[in-house]
């Protein structure tokens, strides 16, 4: 009796892992949700509609702030406007700092003889004016004649609540506020509020294996706004 039961227990647990266990369905990466974030903000088609001659030169910054943001959906949105800029006919400044700094290396590896110092006055804690040296590098990248500037209000996707053929519907939407100034004067010539949305069916089962980023909301980061 004792042999059966054990038996019974044995091909009851190779029936769970044969039949059991689940493998990774073959997920195809076109289907991922980040190719799906890139043609959200292709359909914004960043520079079609900007009011400045075709061939200007322009530089993509951030209104947010004045440094390179290394979060991954700031930088897949970075990467698709720029190409849409370039699309669009126009003459893209690279000004990413991290960018910035190996062309610099590049255009001077080793020669500082371009150099000079500035020395500028400020002020300590104490309020006792202090002389503080610069060390500047000419170099020979080009002004841009207009700043293109941008802000996220919103990025997301979200599944619909209806499965038809095992599919289920996949929304994104990309708002941008975006700004085109002149360079030399600083006048706004263009500010609107674009918005990129696209829609495609994914297999329902699989939309967990989609989910490798978690989108949010993009909160202003105002100079004057408490932490």
């Amino acid at each position: 009796m004792r042999i059966s039961n054990f038996l019974k227990l044995f091909f009851v647990l190779v029936s769970f892992v044969v039949f059991g266990c689940r493998t990774l369905p073959p997920v195809e990466f076109e289907n991922s949700n980040q190719i799906f974030i890139e043609k959200t903000v292709d359909k914004i088609n960043l520079g079609s509609t900007f009011p400045i001659p075709t061939g200007s030169s322009v530089a993509l910054l951030s209104i947010e702030a004045d440094k390179t943001l290394d979060i991954p959906i700031v930088a897949t949105i970075e990467d698709q406007l720029v190409r849409a800029l370039l699309k669009n006919q126009f003459v893209v400044l690279e000004r990413d700092c991290d960018m910035l700094k190996h062309l610099l290396k590049e255009s001077h590896p080793t020669d500082f003889k371009n150099s000079y110092s500035l020395v500028v006055p400020t002020y300590n804690k104490k309020g006792d004016s202090v002389a503080t040296s610069f060390d500047l590098l000419k170099t020979h990248l080009k002004a841009a004649d207009y700043i293109v500037s941008y802000r996220i209000l919103e990025c997301g996707l979200v599944y619909g609540r209806n499965v038809s053929d095992g599919n289920i519907e996949r929304q994104g939407l990309v708002r941008l506020h975006i700004r085109v100034q002149r360079s030399d004067s600083g006048e706004i010539v263009y500010a609107e509020n674009l918005s990129g949305e696209y829609k495609d069916r994914v297999p329902a089962d699989f939309t967990t294996y989609y989910e490798n980023y978690h989108y949010n909301y993009y909160s202003s980061e105002y100079p004057l706004q408490k932490k």
